[in-house]
């Protein structure tokens, strides 16, 4: 059976620059790492989305691709009275992965839910997706 998700080939944003390291407060993207697993009747997607709130979690279906945009802001200043941050390696910036999807999902009963720091997905397929075994009658 073909994949019903396919990855996207989006690859994580390289970032060279003083600011993106850390000591500013520079926009980064980073693509989160992510478990799909096919269930029979539906597709689960386990993401890693580190610091993100559900209310800075955005996944939208548009034409045949999934996509979610987890956005992460830091909650401390980089200086705060005599205390300067000398090296930030907690990631800030904006988490996005997209996967095809297959014609075969309901794409109106997708569920998304946040644990942990970790998305799950859980997309069913449709009906006419779903594997059927057919029963062979002796005449």
């Amino acid at each position: 059976m073909e994949n019903t998700l396919a990855k996207n080939e989006t690859e994580q944003t390289a970032c060279e620059t003083t600011e993106c390291r850390g000591e500013s407060a520079s926009r980064r993207t980073f693509r989160p790492h992510a478990d799909v697993v096919d269930r029979g009747g539906e597709i689960v997607v386990w993401l890693d989305v580190p610091g993100a709130a559900e209310d800075r979690i955005d996944v939208t279906v548009e034409a045949d691709e999934l996509t979610v945009h987890a956005h992460v802001e830091l909650d401390e200043p980089a200086v705060e009275g005599d205390r300067k941050f000398q090296r930030r390696e907690y990631a800030v910036g904006d988490y996005v992965r997209s996967f095809r999807l297959g014609h075969e999902v309901d794409r109106d009963r997708i569920d998304a839910t946040l644990s942990d720091g970790v998305l799950q997905l859980v997309v069913p397929k449709a009906a006419s997706a779903v594997s059927k075994k057919i029963t062979v009658k002796a005449r």
